[in-house]
Formats: structure tokens, sequence, C-alpha cells
């Protein structure tokens, strides 16, 4: 993993980190436990390797020595792993435990200094934030392939929509109505179909979308390659979760490599926002400041998918349903959210209406 952060690093970038960092050493089987040792630092993985637990590990912290539950880790990190980047606000996390399996190499990065640089420099926030997502996704794809079942996926947490109109501007906003194209989906017709590669971003604006699995015993090129965007009486269709109004579809392929395993289907006639992924593409190369906040929503975004399948991967079926009542900075949240939403909807209807062609 650690040509994820050459390739996505700037050399001042690399630079900034080593001048504000400290190293920081662990022995095997040492911990370094999940929210509370972030809270004053963030850690760059520079050798080694660690193992996650979705259960808490019993450590003696006179000896420094940790004893191990019975459970399985549930995955390994590897050098190049970014841990603790996120701000307690947005990471979501719910326990877990890192452990050393043999002796292990970190840079310590002061978490006050680095929200002030993520403040202060669009450049630095948008590499770090789209090196962040990039391991996700990774990390996700493999804890995916140990699920054998989609139950987990059902409960997915409600607020991808949140999350994505409390960050992005109007600006960013605007941009993506001016690019996109508003696309009609009659009923049972798929908006994006298992192994085909996802070719655009696209904004749930009227309608109900169902996110599942559909069943082929083909190949996944004669899948991919097959002419059927309707249902047929042979396709077997498990839905686990639908999405509604304000929901983005396809913002993660942007930095996931895997063809879509699912397929997207519109269970009633439903109205999208289309945005090309070559001019998403683009604007994130040329415009720092949207990269920024677009990288950083993403990697909210599957962190709350990866703590959805730790849930399931660490206790089974029976998801933690402790969570505090919300609070009010995510009741603003919400309350941005669904402001921006329908300024978005009065924008579109305005462009629809004056039949403004689309520019760059």
């Amino acid at each position: 993993m650690t040509d994820i952060l050459l390739q996505t690093l700037s050399s001042q970038d690399i630079h900034w980190l080593q001048t504000v960092g400290q190293p920081h050493q662990l022995q095997a089987h040492d911990i370094l436990s999940d929210r509370e040792s972030f809270q004053d630092n963030a850690y760059v993985l520079l050798e080694g390797k660690l193992a996650l637990y979705a259960t808490t590990i019993e450590q003696n912290t006179i000896e420094h020595s940790a004893r191990t539950q019975s459970t399985q880790p549930l995955t390994q990190l590897a050098s190049g792993e970014l841990l603790g980047f996120l701000s307690a606000q947005d990471s979501g996390y719910r326990p877990i435990t890192l452990q050393a399996l043999d002796r292990a190499s970190l840079l310590a990065i002061p978490q006050a200094k680095l929200q002030q640089k993520l403040q202060d420099d669009p450049s630095f926030a948008a590499h770090l934030y789209q090196a962040q997502a990039r391991l996700l996704a990774r990390r996700l794809n493999r804890l995916k392939k140990q699920l054998n079942t989609p139950a987990a996926l059902a409960n997915q947490p409600q607020r991808e929509s949140v999350t994505i109109f409390s960050i992005l501007e109007d600006s960013d906003l605007d941009w993506l109505i001016t690019v996109g194209t508003v696309q009609l989906l009659p009923a049972n017709t798929n908006l994006i179909q298992k192994a085909q590669p996802i070719d655009a971003l696209h904004i749930l604006l009227d309608g109900t979308l169902a996110l599942g699995l559909s069943t082929d015993s083909r190949s996944s090129l004669l899948t991919a390659f097959s002419l059927l965007s309707t249902v047929d009486s042979t396709d077997r269709f498990t839905e686990f979760a639908r999405l509604s109004r304000g929901d983005f579809i396809g913002e993660t392929a942007l930095v996931n490599a895997y063809p879509s395993d699912l397929t997207v289907r519109a269970l009633r006639e439903s109205k999208v926002l289309s945005i090309p992924r070559w001019r998403l593409s683009a604007k994130l190369h040329h415009d720092v400041e949207f990269a920024s906040r677009f990288y950083h929503m993403l990697t909210i975004i599957l962190t709350h998918q990866q703590t959805i399948l730790l849930q399931h991967l660490g206790h089974g079926n029976s998801l933690d349903e402790s969570d505090p009542a919300p609070d009010g900075e995510f009741l603003n949240k919400v309350a941005l959210a669904e402001a921006r939403f329908d300024w978005m909807l009065k924008r579109i209807q305005t462009e629809l209406g004056t039949g403004k062609e689309i520019q760059w």
C-alpha cells in the first residue's frame, strides 16, 4: 500500500509530515487502541503489520504486553496505512483494536497541527484525503470478501446524503448541475449493472432506487457485455437497501479500481442527475479546493461503510443499536443538507426551463 501514498502525496506533503511527525515504535503484541490513541496523534504506518480486531484486547500496562481474546483478527494493515487522520466528529468509528504482529514503525502526527494544516492547505488536504479514500476502498474490498451475506449492508447508516450536502459548498453543487444531465429512468431499469464500469456520478432527484445483488452464473465478461438493461424473467435480484432523494450513486468509483459487484435498479420511474466521470476527474485534478472537499466526503462515507462491515464481521448480525441520540451539530447538518438539496432542485428546474446547454 506504500504505492498509494507515494503516488498520491507530493514531496511537499511528505516533507511536512516528516517535519511535524515523531517516530513511534511498537513491539510485537503491543496495542494501539482506537479512539483514545487518536485523540492526540494520527499515525502513518511506515513498516510492519497491524492486526485489526472489532473487539477490545486486554493490555497489561505495566509490562506493556497484551493478551488477545480467542477471536481472530478481521484483517491486517500493512505499511502505508493512515490511522486516525479523520477528526473524531467525522470518523464514526466503533471500538476497534490494532495490535502489532511484529515490530512496527510509525510516524506520529500531532492532531492539532494536522487539523490546522488540513484547514489552511487545500492542496495538502486534497492529496491526503484522496490517499485515505483509496486506502479505505482497498480495505473494504478485502473485508467484503469475508462476508457470506450482504445482510450487514442492509443497515447502512442513512447519513451519506447529510455528509455530502453538508461538506460540499453551493459552488460545488452549481458546477455539478452545470455539467450534469438529467436522466429519466423507467421502472425496472438498471442504472448500474453488475460487473460493468461506473462511468458517471449520479444524484437521485426523485423516485426510488434499490441497491442489491443480481444473481448471474455467467462469467464477469458475459455479464458486463450483456445488452439487457431491464429486468427479465430469469434475473434474480436480491434487494438489501433503498436509496432516496438526495443520495449519491457511484461516488466511490473514483477511488475504487474494481467494477461494481452490485446492481442499482429503479423500482419506479425515477430522475437522476448524471455527471460524467471524466468531467469529475478533470475537476478534481484542476480544482484543489473542490478536490479537498470531495475526497474528504469520500473518506467519511467509506469509513461509515467500514464500520458496518466491522460490526458484522466482528459480532455477526447483532449490530450495536446503542448509538446516542443525534446531537445538535448533526441536526444542524441535516437542516443544511435539506436546504442545499432543495436549492439544487430549484436550480435544475431553472436550467431545464431555460433550455440552457451544458457548458464546461
